[in-house]
C-alpha cells in the first residue's frame, strides 16, 4: 500500500511515495513526490532522506524504513489511495447500494442523497462531528487538531505575570501547564482517528452505501464512539485497584517494583479498552455489532464495513489502534497527575503555605514579621488577625492603584478583593522583607498604626518595583538597534 508521512518532505513542501508492507512492517521509498511536477535526482533524495532517524539505505541502494512500529510513534503516516482505486470508489457504474432504497427530494427538488463535493462525505470524521451542529462534541474531539492548542499558545504572551500573582493565577497558571501537557497527546489521538476513518473506513463506506447522506442516527453512533475515545473522565482517570492499596498489601502481592508497575499499566490498558471497543471491534474476529448496538440498521453498516478490510487493512488499522492505545493511557496518567497536582495546590492556597512554585505568599511574610514585632505582646490569635487585615488593606489597594493600568499589565495579576493571600516571586519577598522589617524597627511604629504603615509601605514598594521595570523594558528598546531605524 502507498504511504507518506507528513513530517517528511522535500524542498518543495511534498511528502515522499513509500511501499508499506504490513506484514512485514517494513516501507520501502520510491523516490517520488506527491502532487510534484519537478523532476529530481534520486541521488540527491537519497541523501536527504539519511539524514532522518529510523531511515536507511540498504545494500541494494533502497531506502527503507526497518521497523515501521518504532517510526510511526514520532511520524504520523497517512494512506495514499491510488489512482485506480479512486476511480474504482467513483465509477458511475457501481452496483446499487445495500442500503439505498429510493432517492428522496427537499424542497428545492434535488436529490437529499447528494453531498456538495467541498463539503467532507461518507464516514470523514468532519462529516459526522461539525462545529456547527455538535459544538460540544466537536469541542472534545476535533478541536484537539489545532484550536485548543493554538489558542494556549497565543494566551502564552498575556498570562505571563513576573512580580505579583493572585491565587486565580496560580491556578490557571497550572491549567495552561496541563494544557501544554495533554494537547498534544489529544492531537496525536485525533490525528490516528482521522486516518481510521478518513483513510481506511470511509473509502470502504462509499463502496457500500454509494452517495447516500449518513444517516443521523449512524452518524450520532460515530460521534458518541470518537468522543468516547477522547474523555478520560468514565473510565480512564484516577488511581488503579492495585494502586489504591495500602502500601503493606502490594509488598505482600508484588515481589518487586517492577511486577506492580507491570500490573498497574495492564489495568490502565484494561480500562482504555472498553474506551476503545468501537474501534477494536473492526479487527475482532470475535465481537458481533449487536454486541455495540441494538439499532438494526447501524449493526449491518458495521458488519459490512468490518466484512470489507482485507488483511493488510486490518493488519494496519490495528496498529494504528495500537498506537492509539498507547496515547490515551498516557493521557489519562497525565490529567490524572495534574488533577492531584491540582487537588494539592488548591490546598496549599486554603492553608496559606510559604511558598507555591516560585512565588511566595505576602500572608506568611507579614505574619513573620509581625510575630518578630508583637512578640510577648500580642497573642498568636491577634497576629493572625493583624495580619489579615493588612493583606485585605493590601488587595484592596492594589485593585485600586494597578488593576487596569498599563504599566502593570504583564507584571500584576488578577488581584480579587475576596482573596485572603497574594503571591511575589521568591527574589523580591526577600527584598521586601528585608526592607519591611527594618522599616517597622526604624520607625517605631505603633501597633494601632502597624495596619496602615505596612500596607503603606508595601505599596510603595511595589509601585517602585513596577517604575524599575519599566525603566529597564525602555533601555532596551532604546539599546535595540532595530527600534532606531529612520525611514526616508
Amino acid at each position: 500500500m502507498k504511504i507518506c508521512f507528513s513530517s517528511i518532505t522535500y524542498t518543495n513542501g511534498h511528502p515522499f511515495i513509500w511501499d508499506y508492507n504490513p506484514e512485514t512492517h517494513k516501507a520501502v521509498c520510491t523516490l517520488e513526490l506527491t502532487s510534484a511536477d519537478e523532476v529530481y535526482e534520486k541521488s540527491d533524495l537519497i541523501e536527504y532522506l539519511k539524514k532522518f532517524n529510523g531511515i536507511t539505505v540498504n545494500s541494494e541502494g533502497n531506502v527503507v524504513i526497518e521497523d515501521m512500529k518504532t517510526f510511526v510513534k514520532t511520524n504520523q503516516m497517512r494512506f495514499i489511495h491510488e489512482i485506480s482505486d479512486i476511480k474504482k470508489l467513483h465509477s458511475p457504474t457501481r452496483t446499487p447500494s445495500f442500503f439505498k432504497s429510493k432517492e428522496t427530494t427537499n424542497d428545492s427538488g434535488k436529490s437529499s442523497s447528494l453531498i456538495d463535493e467541498e463539503h467532507p462525505q461518507g464516514l470523514h470524521v468532519e462529516t459526522f462531528i461539525s462545529r456547527k451542529t455538535s459544538p460540544g462534541e466537536w469541542g472534545n474531539t476535533l478541536s484537539c487538531l489545532n484550536y485548543f492548542s493554538e489558542k494556549n499558545k497565543s494566551d502564552a504572551s498575556t498570562r505571563q505575570v513576573d512580580l505579583i500573582q493572585s491565587e486565580l493565577d496560580l491556578v490557571k497558571g497550572l491549567q495552561y501547564l496541563k494544557n501544554d501537557n495533554i494537547y498534544p497527546i489529544k492531537k496525536k489521538q485525533m490525528e490516528i482517528i482521522c486516518v481510521l476513518f478518513n483513510e481506511i473506513l470511509s473509502p470502504l463506506y462509499e463502496e457500500i452505501a454509494d452517495s447516500e447522506d449518513l444517516p443521523p442516527k449512524f452518524a450520532a453512533y460515530l460521534r458518541n464512539m470518537v468522543e468516547k475515545v477522547m474523555l478520560n473522565e468514565r473510565f480512564n482517570l484516577g488511581p488503579t485497584s492495585y494502586e489504591k492499596l495500602p502500601q503493606e498489601e502490594r509488598e505482600k502481592l508484588f515481589n518487586d517494583s517492577h511486577e506492580f508497575d507491570f500490573a498497574v499499566q495492564q489495568e490502565r490498558i484494561a480500562r482504555v479498552n472498553i474506551m476503545l471497543r468501537g474501534l477494536i471491534f473492526f479487527i475482532a474476529s470475535d465481537m458481533k455489532a449487536q454486541q455495540l448496538t441494538q439499532d438494526i440498521d447501524i449493526v449491518k453498516r458495521l458488519e459490512l464495513l468490518k466484512y470489507k478490510l482485507d488483511t493488510k487493512a486490518q493488519i494496519f488499522f490495528a496498529e494504528q489502534l495500537n498506537l492509539l492505545r498507547e496515547l490515551t493511557v498516557e493521557s489519562g496518567r497525565l490529567e490524572y497527575e495534574f488533577d492531584l497536582r491540582m487537588k494539592t495546590m488548591q490546598e496549599q492556597i486554603s492553608n496559606k503555605v510559604v511558598s507555591i512554585g516560585h512565588f511566595s505568599s505576602c500572608y506568611q511574610l507579614i505574619h513573620e514579621i509581625y510575630q518578630l514585632k508583637l512578640q510577648g505582646h500580642k497573642k498568636e490569635t491577634s497576629i493572625s488577625a493583624l495580619t489579615e487585615e493588612t493583606v485585605k488593606g493590601l488587595i484592596l489597594a492594589i485593585r485600586e492603584t494597578c488593576l487596569g493600568k498599563s504599566n502593570a499589565k504583564g507584571h500584576i495579576g488578577i488581584v480579587q478583593s475576596c482573596d485572603s493571600d497574594f503571591y511575589l516571586t521568591k527574589a523580591l519577598i526577600g527584598k521586601l522583607s528585608n526592607q519591611l522589617s527594618e522599616h517597622l524597627s526604624s520607625k517605631k511604629v505603633k501597633k494601632k498604626d502597624l495596619v496602615s504603615e505596612t500596607v503603606n509601605f508595601v505599596m510603595d514598594f511595589i509601585e517602585k518595583q513596577l517604575e524599575e521595570l519599566a525603566h529597564s523594558h525602555e533601555q532596551t528598546k532604546q539599546e535595540d538597534p532595530r527600534t532606531n531605524l529612520y525611514v526616508i
